[in-house]
């Protein structure tokens, strides 16, 4: 597939994208493209979820991106979804929330086969780089940005939290350079 073919794909129905100019010549140098988006197992897929984010997923996987879906227990853990319960969160994850994403897909004529799910636990368990990853981001972050940025959970900045979710910034972010 020609660069232009694999630019409109990208950026089709999309509000924001880096440069174009980046991301043309990011096509044209043929480097291998990754996408991840990660989803909270916190309950029902809803369309936002399920049909407009597979939409997208579809199109990058026919523009030749691999694309990975991460299912954040530890994430949903922390942000005291499905009523915290990390069990019952890893149950929903590795089954329904991840065959609803695979029947989303489909729906868009995507092969689930070529999309991979990875789940947080899996990530996490003996994975020294991610940790390791983890505290460099936090020790290079204050506070009071993890403060500010625990609006990513859903939540209210300054709004009054337990310590694990000025935790799940950084875990972010480390999930991001690590995947």
């Amino acid at each position: 597939m020609d660069s232009k073919k694999q630019f409109e794909l990208i950026t089709r129905n999309t509000e924001e994208i880096m440069t174009e100019e980046d991301l043309k010549l990011l096509l044209d140098s043929g480097t291998k493209i990754k996408h991840y988006i990660g989803f909270e197992i916190s309950g029902k897929i809803h369309l936002g979820t399920g049909l407009m984010c597979m939409s997208k997923v579809k199109d990058f996987m026919d523009a030749g991106i691999d694309c990975s879906i991460f299912l954040a227990d530890w994430h949903s853990w922390i942000n005291d979804k499905l009523g915290g319960n990390r069990e019952t969160i890893k149950r929903v994850a590795g089954g329904y929330f991840k065959e609803g994403l695979k029947a989303s897909l489909k729906c868009f004529g995507g092969n689930p086969d070529k999309l991979k799910f990875i789940l947080g636990s899996d990530l996490y368990h003996n994975n020294d780089d991610y940790w390791a990853t983890m505290v460099d981001v936090s020790k290079n972050t204050s506070l009071a940005r993890m403060m500010r940025s625990i609006t990513i959970m859903g939540r209210k900045e300054g709004e009054s939290v337990d310590f694990a979710k000025l935790i799940y910034p950084p875990m972010q972010v480390a999930n991001n350079l690590i995947e």
